[in-house]
């Protein structure tokens, strides 16, 4: 399973223990005629929060060293899903606190409990949503779970001008060819004098492959890309 398969279905299922925290609590204060009886609602509610603050606690520490490692390669949209994590874990603790130690404030633990379902489902649009998105309307786009077994030696050398083509087709949407600035991902130029963005390996043709084929974090993969254009984007790449 990849990191992005694993990373939407943590999502989908933190989203689904946030309504049913939040579902409980609203049904137990709102509707006083509520078929299931008040003990069992409160266990539910109990029992979704401990679950979704753990899963919480375990992806954003997954998600921290994703950060750790992506440094400056992290794209606009982590970015933006970083702030909104830590301001869900900051919500989450400030509620936690206030319902086993500042009682005195009680009052406000739903408005904390909405809003952390809100930015939950916020959070969830941004991670699942896009990936699932990405499944259904571009597959291709997706990292491969296997993808292929190929080195820099077992294609045929490349045009890079024919290279420059493949590049302005699949590459520069996100990547400046001619600098090292960002653009929605790193600038390519000096590829091969620095470690690969997302993955650190070593730049080489083997690494550069295994990131075009089965890519990470936000950059699409492209396993479908062999053969010929393939070696025409390697011996482009070369000339940054």
């Amino acid at each position: 399973m990849s990191y992005e398969w694993a990373k939407s279905i943590v999502a989908l299922v933190l989203m689904i223990f946030a309504a049913a925290a939040a579902g409980s609590m609203l049904t137990l204060t709102g509707k006083p005629q509520a078929k299931t009886p008040p003990e069992k609602l409160r266990f539910l509610h109990r029992l979704s929060g401990r679950v979704f603050g753990v899963l919480l606690l375990g992806n954003s520490i997954a998600g921290f060293i994703f950060f750790l490692k992506a440094g400056d390669g992290l794209p606009l949209r982590g970015i933006l899903h970083l702030f909104l994590a830590l301001a869900l874990n900051g919500i989450f603790f400030l509620k936690l606190g206030i319902v086993k130690v500042y009682r005195q404030h009680l009052r406000s633990a739903p408005v904390l409990g909405m809003t952390l379902l809100v930015l939950t489902f916020v959070i969830v649009l941004s991670t699942a949503a896009v990936f699932f998105g990405r499944l259904f309307f571009h597959p291709s786009s997706l990292p491969a779970s296997n993808p292929p077994a190929i080195s820099a030696g077992d294609i045929p050398a490349g045009e890079a001008k024919a290279g420059a083509v493949v590049f302005q087709g699949l590459c520069a949407a996100c990547h400046f060819p001619d600098r090292e600035d960002r653009k929605s991902g790193p600038g390519l130029k000096n590829l091969y004098g620095k470690t690969l963005p997302w993955s650190g390996r070593p730049s080489n043709p083997e690494n550069v492959i295994l990131q075009i084929h089965s890519s990470k974090g936000t950059m699409p993969s492209f396993p479908d890309l062999q053969g010929r254009a393939l070696a025409d984007l390697l011996a482009y790449l070369r000339t940054l």
